[in-house]
């Protein structure tokens, strides 16, 4: 669902940066139709609730499940960190990549895929 000041954050292992976005960025046909990636359709989510100039995403060069060494590209990282710092049933797995949608609260409904696992929404403002 869209919003004004929520962030949906997915953690995952991915070999690099364009094997990342190959699997999240939507790419167009020949006729400007867009075409849905992987990541869309395994979290069944609608394109129409995003924005896509307002998706992170980043590989790490090592595995690691400490939020803060994972967030620290992220945009609003402090924020972040103190929401999901208050959080007392997050678990974190391990991984080396990150996924951001900001001003998207994601319904939970598939919590993870081959790729990624959803951790969860909070406010970043």
């Amino acid at each position: 669902m869209e919003t004004d000041n929520t962030v949906s954050i997915w953690i995952g292992n991915f070999k690099n940066l364009t094997e990342l976005e190959n699997y999240i960025d939507l790419t167009y046909d020949d006729e400007g139709e867009i075409v849905i990636s992987d990541f869309f359709n395994d979290f069944k989510i609608d394109i129409n609730d995003i924005d896509e100039d307002l998706i992170e995403k980043a590989v790490l060069s090592n595995e690691t499940n400490d939020i803060s060494i994972i967030l620290r590209t992220a945009s609003y990282e402090e924020q972040l960190l103190c929401e999901l710092n208050a959080l007392e049933s997050l678990t974190i797995n391990k991984g080396n990549a990150v996924v951001l949608i900001y001003n998207y609260a994601y319904d939970g409904s598939v919590k993870f895929s081959d790729y990624l696992n959803f951790i969860t929404s909070v406010d970043y403002k």
